[in-house]
């Protein structure tokens, strides 16, 4: 059989379930290109979870705390993990995702696979057909195994291209939206008036508030190991 064939299929597969991820790596990486932007060295992709805990309990203190700028960061930031955490997850088991998938999607594969379930029906009692069918699932058993290993090398390079892609746009856009928090919660008097009385720190940034936090939470949960987790980003 034709290699191209089965690397056309594959390519088929891999453009329409990267569709969405291409989309948001493509429009991400045109806007760092265009304005020129470094990704940090720091891992900010841990905080969405902790920015947009801020963002809710400033909004709290502040009715008018987030502005057009952080509104747009910090909503790109959420559809970057929408797109992310399935992603990761989907992608995990390649065979599992070729048995389960691929080989539904694959005109060559599917066809043989209905072919043999219609020979099964027509061996009961037939030594030659039996015989046939036999021969038939050899065939289709070493076929796959060509098409599994063209998948595996063509599905894991996008894989690697469009999750590492994504992250770099949710690391930078993590790292604008942390900056920008802290601006605007600067420029707010009820969340700094807030951080006074409640003596939670006289400089608001992501370090001082975590710090703070952590002080305050029972050591070792779920919560209080994440806060620690962000808390070294700052270091």
């Amino acid at each position: 059989m034709d290699i191209t064939i089965i690397e056309d299929e594959v390519s088929y597969f891999c453009a329409d379930f990267f569709q969405d991820a291409a989309i948001e790596a493509e429009e991400g990486i045109n806007f760092i290109e265009q304005n020129n932007l470094d990704i940090p060295k720091e891992n900010y992709t841990i905080l969405p979870k902790f920015l947009n805990v801020i963002i809710q309990r400033f909004r709290v203190l502040d009715s008018g705390f987030v502005g057009p700028l952080l509104e747009k960061v910090s909503k790109d930031m959420q559809s970057l993990e929408k797109i992310l955490i399935p992603l990761k997850k989907d992608t995990a088991n390649l065979q599992e995702l070729f048995n389960n998938e691929f080989i539904d999607f694959s005109e060559v594969l599917s066809d043989l696979q209905n072919d043999i379930s219609n020979q099964r029906i027509r061996t009961k009692g037939n030594l030659e057909l039996k015989k046939r069918l036999e021969e038939s699932e050899h065939r289709f058993e070493e076929l796959k195994k060509i098409y599994l290993e063209v998948f595996s090398e063509m599905f894991y390079d996008d894989k690697q291209y469009y999750i590492g892609s994504l992250l770099s746009i949710l690391n930078l856009m993590a790292f604008f939206c942390d900056k920008l928090i802290w601006e605007e919660a600067n420029e707010s008097n009820f969340i700094k008036k807030h951080f006074q009385v409640q003596k939670i720190s006289k400089v608001l940034d992501s370090k001082s508030y975590l710090l703070h936090a952590t002080s305050l939470m029972r050591p070792y949960t779920s919560e209080y190991e994440y806060y620690q987790a962000c808390i070294r980003i700052y270091k």
